[in-house]
């Protein structure tokens, strides 16, 4: 039996062997812990959508390709939504861990601070895909 991460989970693997990174570092950078990495190969339950996101991010693979890879890419727009939120909750708790001192109006400023620069770099990449069409 397959479970539902299964193909995210080998995908994930060739991307972390393909970058050198062992399961540790893949650990540190997404915040979770190795045995929730492992999990993904064997839990019969669908992953967190937040899970999904935090790996893919750390491995530089394409969102949407990992949530359809872990059965989650065809959510409606509600669940879309809603894992928009998880990714949210999961930054300010990855920011709450690393820096306990930081206040909740810090944290909002960085958030907001990377919300901004991520969206003057897309629109940067769409600029520079109409010049090159």
């Amino acid at each position: 039996m397959t479970t539902p991460a299964a193909a995210f989970y080998q995908r994930a693997e060739r991307e972390r062997g393909r970058l050198g990174m062992t399961k540790s570092d893949l650990a540190a950078r997404t915040g979770l812990g190795r045995n929730t990495y492992d999990r993904l190969a064997t839990q019969d339950n669908p992953a967190r959508p937040a899970t999904i996101l935090a790996i893919a991010g750390a491995l530089g693979m394409d969102v949407d390709e990992a949530l359809d890879l872990a059965g989650i890419g065809s959510a409606p727009a509600q669940q879309r939504q809603r894992v928009e939120v998880s990714i949210e909750e999961a930054l300010v708790a990855a920011l709450q861990r690393r820096l306990p001192d930081l206040d909740g109006a810090t944290i909002a400023r960085v958030l907001s601070t990377t919300a901004d620069l991520l969206q003057s770099t897309a629109d940067l990449l769409d600029d520079q895909e109409g010049h090159a069409s």
